[in-house]
């Protein structure tokens, strides 16, 4: 039977149906993960690429959500639901669109390593006790390539110490010691701006243009998905960023690498210098020239390793399989 995976990733819902050795995957844009209209043309496009006889037996997601519980997979269950509507700062939209498909279709759903644990109390601390910084992130693909590439050096996983940088539509890099997510930052809040979120921003200006707007709405709007390389040069493809001659693109280009080294680079920091390794992963590490940019700025801290293409699936279908084998203990989400 096959596995169908959900994930969400800034305004788009990507899913991808497995079945043995094939790989199919598509992707929505999206505002409201509860919306029918949405679930009917998920369900259509699955039932349209389902193999015949296969069609998926369980859903594979994953989320973001504060909460003391220990990692592991969950059932996305009545009683998740009841308790993550008391968190309303958790990334939903993949959790909430999995449960519609697995009620329409009346199968199982599960979320792999859901809630944020193991990160350092200090990087939470912000700056200002009104606010705690964010932490939200993909923390079951940092997990799953730290074990990829432990594996690939043979070393112990939970002595192992790498700075991952996952780049992507939306990028998200981190520290990850012993196979815990330590620290990370995304560009939708922080850090270096990626494909259409505008990252970290001066404080005043940002308060300025948020005023000069006048609706919260639109400003998250023009930070969520009218910035970035699309705000600045107004292109849709990589290849247009990483191949062109025009000074301004080339400005952008350089500024988009300058920004993603920097960031690793105040990671190297927190680690103290001791690392196993820097991990580049993403569908943007498939640009050759980026990779190479990087490797220049960064090279000095430690070895590069390289999984190009987004491995938010990979590591989806690798949960599945576990579970669909029954390696994994189901887990309840008990308390909120």
């Amino acid at each position: 039977m096959a596995i169908l995976a959900v994930y969400s990733q800034a305004t788009d819902l990507r899913l991808a149906l497995f079945y043995q050795d094939l790989l199919i995957s598509t992707q929505f844009s999206f505002h409201d993960p509860n919306c029918s209209r949405l679930a009917a043309s998920i369900l259509e496009w699955a039932a349209v690429n389902s193999q015949a006889g296969h069609h998926p037996a369980l859903i594979v997601t994953a989320g973001s959500v504060f909460h003391a519980a220990p990692a592991g997979f969950y059932l996305l269950d009545d009683l998740f639901f009841k308790n993550l509507h008391l968190h309303k700062e958790a990334d939903q939209a993949a959790l909430i669109a999995a449960r519609v498909l697995a009620n329409r279709l009346e199968i199982p759903a599960y979320a792999i390593d859901p809630f944020i644990e193991g990160v350092l109390p200090q990087a939470l601390v912000s700056g200002t006790p009104h606010l705690q910084r964010d932490l939200k992130g993909d923390y079951f693909v940092f997990k799953y390539l730290a074990k990829m590439e432990s594996d690939r050096k043979k070393i112990d996983l939970q002595t192992s110490r790498f700075i991952i940088a996952v780049l992507n539509q939306e990028l998200q890099i981190g520290a990850v010691v012993g196979g815990k997510v330590l620290d990370l930052c995304n560009s939708r809040d922080e850090g270096p701006f990626s494909w259409q979120q505008s990252g970290g921003l001066p404080f005043g200006p940002l308060l300025e243009l948020s005023s000069s707007l006048g609706c919260r709405k639109k400003t998250q709007r023009l930070l969520s998905e009218q910035s970035g390389i699309r705000g600045y040069l107004g292109i849709k493809d990589p290849g247009q960023l990483f191949n062109s001659a025009d000074s301004q693109t080339e400005l952008i280009r350089e500024a988009f690498a300058y920004q993603i080294s920097k960031e690793i680079g105040a990671y190297g920091a927190a680690l103290k210098g001791d690392l196993n390794g820097i991990v580049l992963a993403g569908e943007l590490t498939q640009e050759q020239s980026l990779v190479t940019m990087l490797r220049k700025r960064i090279g000095f801290l430690g070895q590069l390793s390289v999984y190009p293409g987004n491995q938010a699936f990979p590591a989806l279908l690798s949960a599945g399989k576990r579970i669909q084998a029954g390696a994994e203990r189901i887990r309840s989400w008990e308390g909120a």
